[in-house]
């Protein structure tokens, strides 16, 4: 499993995630006519750790995650979910073992073009293969 199948799993099995979006985790874009709020993520940078010996097993992934909702307040509500699941969390995702993850910043948006609300974080996961 990859990284980002585990990340799919961990927050459509996340109470606080899943009580405000369900199943509608994407990668890259969102299905059209998604039902909101939903959430899209993406791989930003993915690099393996090495030490003299050569791979350690060990991966230090780069994700954004964006939360998208109709209204201010909903996506704000959907980013708290967000940071609570995932802001200095150990433990399995999917069948990743996850040493840490953490919220490197978080920036709020609007799309133009659909009218919906946004808020764009950056995570760093390491992890065990």
């Amino acid at each position: 499993m990859n990284i980002e199948d585990g990340l799919f799993y961990y927050l459509t099995n996340n109470a606080g995630v899943s009580a405000i979006v369900g199943t509608r985790v994407y990668p890259l874009v969102m299905a059209q006519k998604t039902t909101l709020p939903a959430v899209t993520y993406q791989t930003t940078a993915l690099r393996p750790d090495r030490s003299l010996d050569g791979n350690t097993g060990r991966m230090t992934a780069t994700i954004q995650i964006n939360a998208w909702a109709e209204t201010h307040v909903a996506v704000k509500s959907l980013a708290e979910a967000l940071r609570t699941a995932l802001n200095d969390y150990s433990g399995a995702m999917g069948s990743d073992t996850i040493q840490r993850s953490r919220v490197l910043n978080e920036t709020d948006g609007w799309d133009e073009d659909t009218g919906f609300y946004r808020v764009s974080m950056q995570i760093t996961i390491v992890y065990y293969e």
